[in-house]
């Protein structure tokens, strides 16, 4: 009799409620097994056909996934358990996870044979084993949600920052331009002072003025147009002996000044006066276009931090009357750099008298961006110029209708009973975990009580989603 290994099991979870009948069968029909750190004690691609329990050490329980290890659990707890499986018959089962040592590890290893010696025998371990195998297959369920929602997370994130780059790099860009202009302005600004009296001062100040209000309203012109002009302009200055005339023109076309506000300039001006005040001209325009690249830019955050607060609903309640189209608005704007980048021609279909419906915004948002970034992904094989998506809205009944269409090469009919059910993925290894139909299956039906199906043949996939207009 080995008292010691009989303490050392009495003092695990797994045993604790053993007498010392149970406890001394259990020492000696177990195996003890010494594995050295990072030593596979299970393998995921054999049969369960043991029983190990953990003593002293650490173990690792490892699921694949998708083409990749996902670590479950690990654990130094003695006691902790694995490897066995309810068997068919004879049937052994084979292992959903393998078991790695992450230091020296003591473990116990019991056959198949004398699992069910102790199941019979009546050792009190079936809670532990039953609770053990439903945990860990929920727990792999959430973690993998969970990294579901994370990758979901990561891909808007990676279209917003692309979005919030772009105009946070043109607002750092201008403010340097503008500290530049800024820093000669005032230079340009009393040498000017000092060779213009007061009417040409007023006239120039003015004729300034004039010029930056006509600047902002100017539609964009044809290129052919715009070389014309600018041509024409740096003829004038080339006559009037202006130097860096080409530097002039583009702002000065930009800013519609002509030949006649030219001469009407050169008319009211000391001709030896000329070239600076074009040249201080120059530079309100080019700060005037600075302000409004800033403008623009900070409009575009603003909006974009709008749309991520409204497509969250932070903030806000979170059961609430509902704009069907404000969420699928929001969900575009949050996808909109994915659009971009795959070419995809985006249209929409609504029926604007729908009335606002009861519900929780944030988890119809998680639908819309699951159906539309799957449209995307579906539509990988068409050529860029004929890839559309279109979203169409209607009112059916006492419910709300939406569709989400898209005219890549459909899902197979075979399968798209199986698209709602979760870890079933139609995507390439790595790119889905098979989860975002499921869960947004479980928002629309279970959460909302409404329904989520699918129509598809080759050039034409409809997702519906119908929902209740009240609860």
């Amino acid at each position: 009799m080995d008292t010691a290994l009989i303490e050392e099991l009495g003092n695990t979870f797994l045993f604790e409620e053993c007498n010392q009948e149970q406890l001394q069968w259990v020492s000696e029909h177990a195996e003890i097994v010494i594995f050295e750190k990072g030593k596979t004690i299970l393998r995921d691609d054999e049969p369960a056909n043991a029983f190990w329990v953990l003593l002293t050490g650490q173990l690792q329980f490892i699921r694949k996934y998708n083409g990749r290890e996902v670590i479950t659990e690990t654990s130094n707890q003695p006691g902790i358990w694995g490897g066995w499986l309810p068997s068919i018959g004879d049937l052994l089962v084979q292992s959903p996870y393998a078991i790695r040592t992450q230091e020296r590890s003591r473990v116990l290893r019991f056959s198949k044979e004398n699992v069910q010696g102790m199941l019979q025998l009546g050792v009190p371990v079936l809670g532990h084993l039953l609770a053990g195998i439903y945990g860990g297959t929920h727990n792999f369920e959430s973690m993998i949600r969970q990294q579901d929602k994370m990758a979901a997370l990561g891909k808007i994130s990676a279209g917003l920052a692309h979005e919030l780059n772009n105009p946070a790099a043109a607002i750092r860009r201008s403010a340097e331009q503008l500290r530049e202009i800024l820093s000669e302005q005032d230079e340009r600004t009393l040498k000017l002072g000092s060779v213009l009296d007061e009417a040409s001062q007023s006239f120039l100040l003015t004729f300034g003025h004039a010029t930056l209000q006509r600047a902002g309203k100017q539609p964009l012109l044809d290129p052919m147009i715009r070389s014309d002009r600018e041509d024409e302009l740096q003829n004038w200055f080339d006559e009037h002996d202006i130097s860096e005339g080409w530097n002039l023109a583009p702002p000065f076309v930009n800013a519609a000044i002509t030949l006649q506000d030219m001469e009407d300039l050169s008319e009211h001006l000391p001709s030896e006066a000329l070239p600076l005040a074009l040249d201080w001209l120059c530079a309100r325009l080019s700060t005037a276009e600075i302000t409004n690249t800033i403008d623009g830019g900070s409009t575009r955050i603003s909006a974009l931090v709008q749309a991520i607060k409204d497509y969250s609903y932070m903030d806000q309640m979170p059961v609430q009357d509902v704009d069907i189209h404000e969420g699928l608005e929001n969900t575009i704007r949050i996808l909109s750099y994915k659009l971009k980048k795959e070419s995809i021609s985006l249209d929409r279909n609504y029926d604007q008298t729908l009335p606002k419906i009861t519900a929780y915004g944030s988890q119809l948002n998680q639908v819309w961006t699951n159906l539309i970034d799957n449209a995307i992904d579906a539509l990988a094989p068409l050529p860029e110029y004929a890839r559309r998506i279109l979203i169409h809205t209607a009112r059916d009944h006492d419910q709300v209708l939406v569709e989400i269409q898209d005219n890549g090469p459909g899902i197979p009919v075979e399968i798209q009973k199986q698209i709602f059910e979760p870890f079933f993925t139609t995507k390439k290894v790595g790119k889905g975990t098979g989860l975002g139909l499921d869960i947004s299956y479980r928002i629309v039906v279970q959460q909302h009580q409404g329904d989520l199906r699918v129509e598809s043949r080759p050039g034409e996939t409809r997702f519906q989603v119908r929902l209740p207009i009240t609860r």
